[in-house]
């Protein structure tokens, strides 16, 4: 399972940092100076974050949800209108206090927008929800796009 997750891990980043820094680039090459801070701004604080936890098997929730908040961002930014995107944390819920696999959530917010937002004609919307229910932690990844049927085809 360790070695599935490093895999993981290894996996996003090239190719997910490769895209940001294109993204940037193409914001200012198109002189969209504002636009091209707030994604270089976010994209160091991810950056930041998987470097912080790089050596770690497991860090907090609220890391992991950082993480996630990050990602979202960027790729709102890079996709422009094409999805909107909310992130709701029951308050009741001490996210330091829980440990995950570092990156555990991020591939599923990923597949959400690449294989069910990205083939929509019109926008759509990606939710990441984290409730208890009773003594269990759920995390849910929604969104309102193609379905698994049409993605699959």
């Amino acid at each position: 399972m360790e070695l599935e997750a490093m895999a993981l891990r290894a996996q996003m980043n090239p190719h997910f940092i490769f895209n940001c820094l294109n993204s940037i680039k193409s914001l200012m090459q198109e002189k969209e100076t504002e636009k091209g801070i707030t994604y270089l701004t976010t994209f160091s604080k991810l950056i930041r974050t998987l470097f912080n936890n790089a050596d770690k098997k497991l860090i907090s929730l609220y890391d992991e949800i950082e993480t996630c908040k990050f990602y979202l961002q960027l790729e709102a930014l890079r996709f422009d209108t094409k999805f909107s995107y909310a992130v709701n944390i029951d308050e009741t819920i001490d996210l330091k206090s829980i440990q995950v696999p570092a990156l555990i959530i991020q591939p599923f917010i990923e597949n959400a927008i690449w294989h069910g937002i990205v083939p929509r004609k019109s926008s759509g919307h990606v939710s990441l929800k984290v409730t208890r229910k009773y003594d269990i932690i759920e995390v849910a990844i929604d969104d309102d796009g193609i379905g698994r049927d049409f993605a699959t085809k």
